[in-house]
């Protein structure tokens, strides 16, 4: 399939709710490499040398501050020695980048969202909602887990449609941030109404 090019991220939007809308089959249509405008692309990465995983990893590290303020500069120095690991092996990758450099990316498990970073500079974009939207529509995106204090992370799985299914006390280190699970309600029919 030829990639294609969108002059907004609305444009882009636009094209993957109307994908999302025709059902199952259509999923076979989405491309592996979506460009947005003439400087932005999101492109599934299953090859991951040492320069993306050292660029993902910043953004982790600069993203994690920004989003996780329940979070102090330690448990962040123990958490990132796990985050290289689940970015490396994590089965599908969605990186978007801004003129060749990583700004942002989205890892999936099965039909699960295992994380979404986006660099600070860039937060607030659109970069996200079309990384989430793109994985939706390629792998069919059901479930996230969300840790109870990121207030901002939860507001935007709420605004696609994911329902809180249950809660735990400790996250999977076992440390004391809750985890909310949450799943897509009606296999995105609430997102598609948003588009």
């Amino acid at each position: 399939m030829p990639n294609l090019c969108f002059q907004s991220m609305a444009s882009l939007v636009f094209y993957l709710m109307s994908e999302m809308k025709t059902g199952p089959s259509s999923l076979n249509k989405i491309p592996d490499y979506l460009i947005i405008d003439p400087v932005m692309v999101i492109e599934e990465r299953q090859q991951r040398d040492e320069g993306l995983l050292k660029s993902l990893l910043d953004i982790w590290g600069e993203s994690v501050p920004s989003t996780h303020h329940f979070l102090n500069e330690a448990a962040i120095k123990d958490i990132r020695s796990f985050a290289k690991e689940a970015i490396a092996f994590i089965p599908h990758l969605l990186v978007a980048y801004n003129d060749d450099q990583p700004i942002g990316f989205l890892g999936v498990e099965g039909r699960k969202v295992a994380m979404l970073f986006i660099d600070p500079a860039y937060q607030h974009q659109g970069i996200g909602t079309a990384l989430l939207k793109m994985a939706i529509t390629k792998w069919a995106i059901n479930e996230v887990d969300v840790n109870e204090d990121n207030e901002a992370a939860h507001c935007f799985y709420l605004s696609f449609g994911f329902v809180d299914i249950s809660r735990k006390e400790k996250d999977d280190q076992g440390n004391p941030y809750p985890i909310v699970t949450m799943c897509l309600s009606n296999n995105g029919d609430a997102a598609n109404e948003k588009a």
